[in-house]
């Protein structure tokens, strides 16, 4: 199953550049700025464990955080599915490309081939738009992306 014609233009963040490609598909055409200023995706922490030699400084919010905000702000559906099992998310995702509805995922990076910095980071927001059993497809915002 393959969703033909999804735009998926270069971004700058990935939620914000997946959430603009799911919207697009729907017929809500924002830019990566107005749905990064919808989300309220500016934040600040300041983090400074025993652990680590220097305070980490961020201005990041929580993952899927923008995509709820941007949702709520706008009176938009939104459909979220969280599951350990990889048979219950494979079928979710299945199930939504059979509908014919791009998903969003969030996934751990630490198992994406094209990230050469091997951490755990659960909160990269690539797109599904195609699969073959049993593997789904799914694109990174072109920015991301492995040269």
């Amino acid at each position: 199953m393959i969703i033909e014609n999804v735009s998926f233009p270069a971004g700058q963040h990935c939620e914000t550049t997946t959430l603009g490609a799911l919207l697009r598909h729907e017929g809500l055409d924002l830019s990566e700025p107005m749905l990064f200023g919808l989300g309220e995706g500016l934040g600040f922490v300041y983090w400074d464990a025993k652990n680590m030699d220097f305070p980490f400084l961020g201005g990041r919010t929580k993952p899927t955080a923008i995509t709820r905000t941007v949702a709520d702000r706008l009176g938009l559906a939104l459909h979220i599915q969280e599951t350990a099992s990889t048979r219950t998310a494979w079928r979710n995702v299945a199930a939504a490309l059979t509908a014919g509805r791009p998903v969003g995922l969030q996934l751990d990076s630490y198992h994406l081939d094209y990230f050469t910095t091997k951490v755990h980071f659960g909160a990269t927001s690539p797109r599904c738009t195609a699969t073959t059993t049993p593997t789904p497809t799914w694109s990174t915002p072109p920015s991301r992306a492995a040269p």
